[in-house]
């Protein structure tokens, strides 16, 4: 389970802020050069309200 919005910056820890993932792509999520990000697809995107 990864925190779309991290807790360390007030992301809250319910099901609307959650997503699944795997732990060789969860490992790939942080901040800096090289990390992956998630994020809520906005509305003008083919899947908008889904995790990116």
């Amino acid at each position: 389970m990864h925190h779309i919005t991290e807790w360390k910056a007030d992301g809250p820890t319910d099901i609307s802020n959650e997503d699944l993932a795997c732990d060789a792509c969860h490992a790939l999520v942080h901040e800096g050069p090289g990390g992956w990000q998630t994020r809520v697809a906005p509305t003008e995107s083919e899947y908008p309200g889904r995790t990116d």
